[in-house]
């Protein structure tokens, strides 16, 4: 029997505007999409552009003053949607982070409201403090 299922950290819902780029460092934008929800360890993106499983991209927030740039893997591919015609994709991605990358995205993350989490759980799933 296989184990349930668990995260190890808390995804957060979230609707995140963010550009895309290839794996190349200084590479052009390639596209755009949505992040659904948001962890330290990945994201849910839609998007209209075509990403490959297994390969990586970089992301950045559209329109932050902070250029930051998160490194991710496509970890799985879900269903395509149909918005008006338009092919909308679904990507489950794995962020790959350095330490600093990893800060700044617990900043960003912290600034997300805090209603609740994807998942039913009792535990204390604030990220504040979580690293101090």
């Amino acid at each position: 029997m296989a184990l349930p299922f668990q995260r190890a950290h808390a995804r957060w819902p979230c609707d995140i505007a963010i550009e895309l780029f290839r794996d190349r460092p200084k590479g052009p934008l390639f596209g755009r999409g949505i992040l659904m929800d948001i962890s330290l360890s990945g994201a849910f993106l839609r998007s209209e552009e075509a990403l490959s499983v297994g390969s990586y991209y970089r992301l950045r927030v559209a329109g932050s003053a902070d250029a930051t740039e998160f490194p991710f893997r496509v970890a799985r591919e879900g269903p395509l949607g149909d918005l008006k015609k338009r092919v909308i994709r679904h990507y489950g991605l794995r962020f790959e982070l350095d330490t600093e990358t990893e800060k700044r995205l617990r900043v960003l993350i912290d600034r997300l409201p805090r209603e609740g989490t994807l998942e039913e759980d009792v535990r204390d799933r604030s990220t504040r403090g979580y690293w101090s």
